[in-house]
């Protein structure tokens, strides 16, 4: 699994790209994380294409805020044919991810 902020644009720019390249080349990469944002509908289309080219297989990502939460479920449903993973931590038991208890968003689900 590789971990990447999508937050940076100049970063996600080379990183993204290099992640693809690694897998041409042979390296057993089955999943990236991606952490601090969400991608469009049309950004993640993207990426889903990109990943699949090579194999990866899984996408996780994770949200800081309830609704940053229905946007990931909003791409699962968009995208069947591709495995997501979202990871919440929460804010105020310790993580940093999020300023919201770990429990208020799930129950409101």
């Amino acid at each position: 699994n590789i971990n990447m902020l999508y937050l940076n644009a100049r970063m996600w720019g080379f990183q993204f790209p290099l992640v693809l390249e690694l897998c041409r080349r042979g390296v057993p990469i089955e999943s990236i994380t991606i952490g601090a944002g969400v991608p469009s509908p049309d950004k993640a289309e993207e990426i889903i294409a990109g990943l699949m080219s090579v194999g990866i297989r899984y996408m996780a990502l994770k949200p800081g805020t309830m609704t940053m939460i229905e946007q990931v479920l909003e791409l699962a449903k968009l995208n069947q044919d591709f495995t997501f993973m979202l990871q919440w931590t929460g804010g105020r038991g310790g993580g940093h991810h999020s300023g919201e208890d770990f429990h208020q968003p799930l129950l409101a689900m």
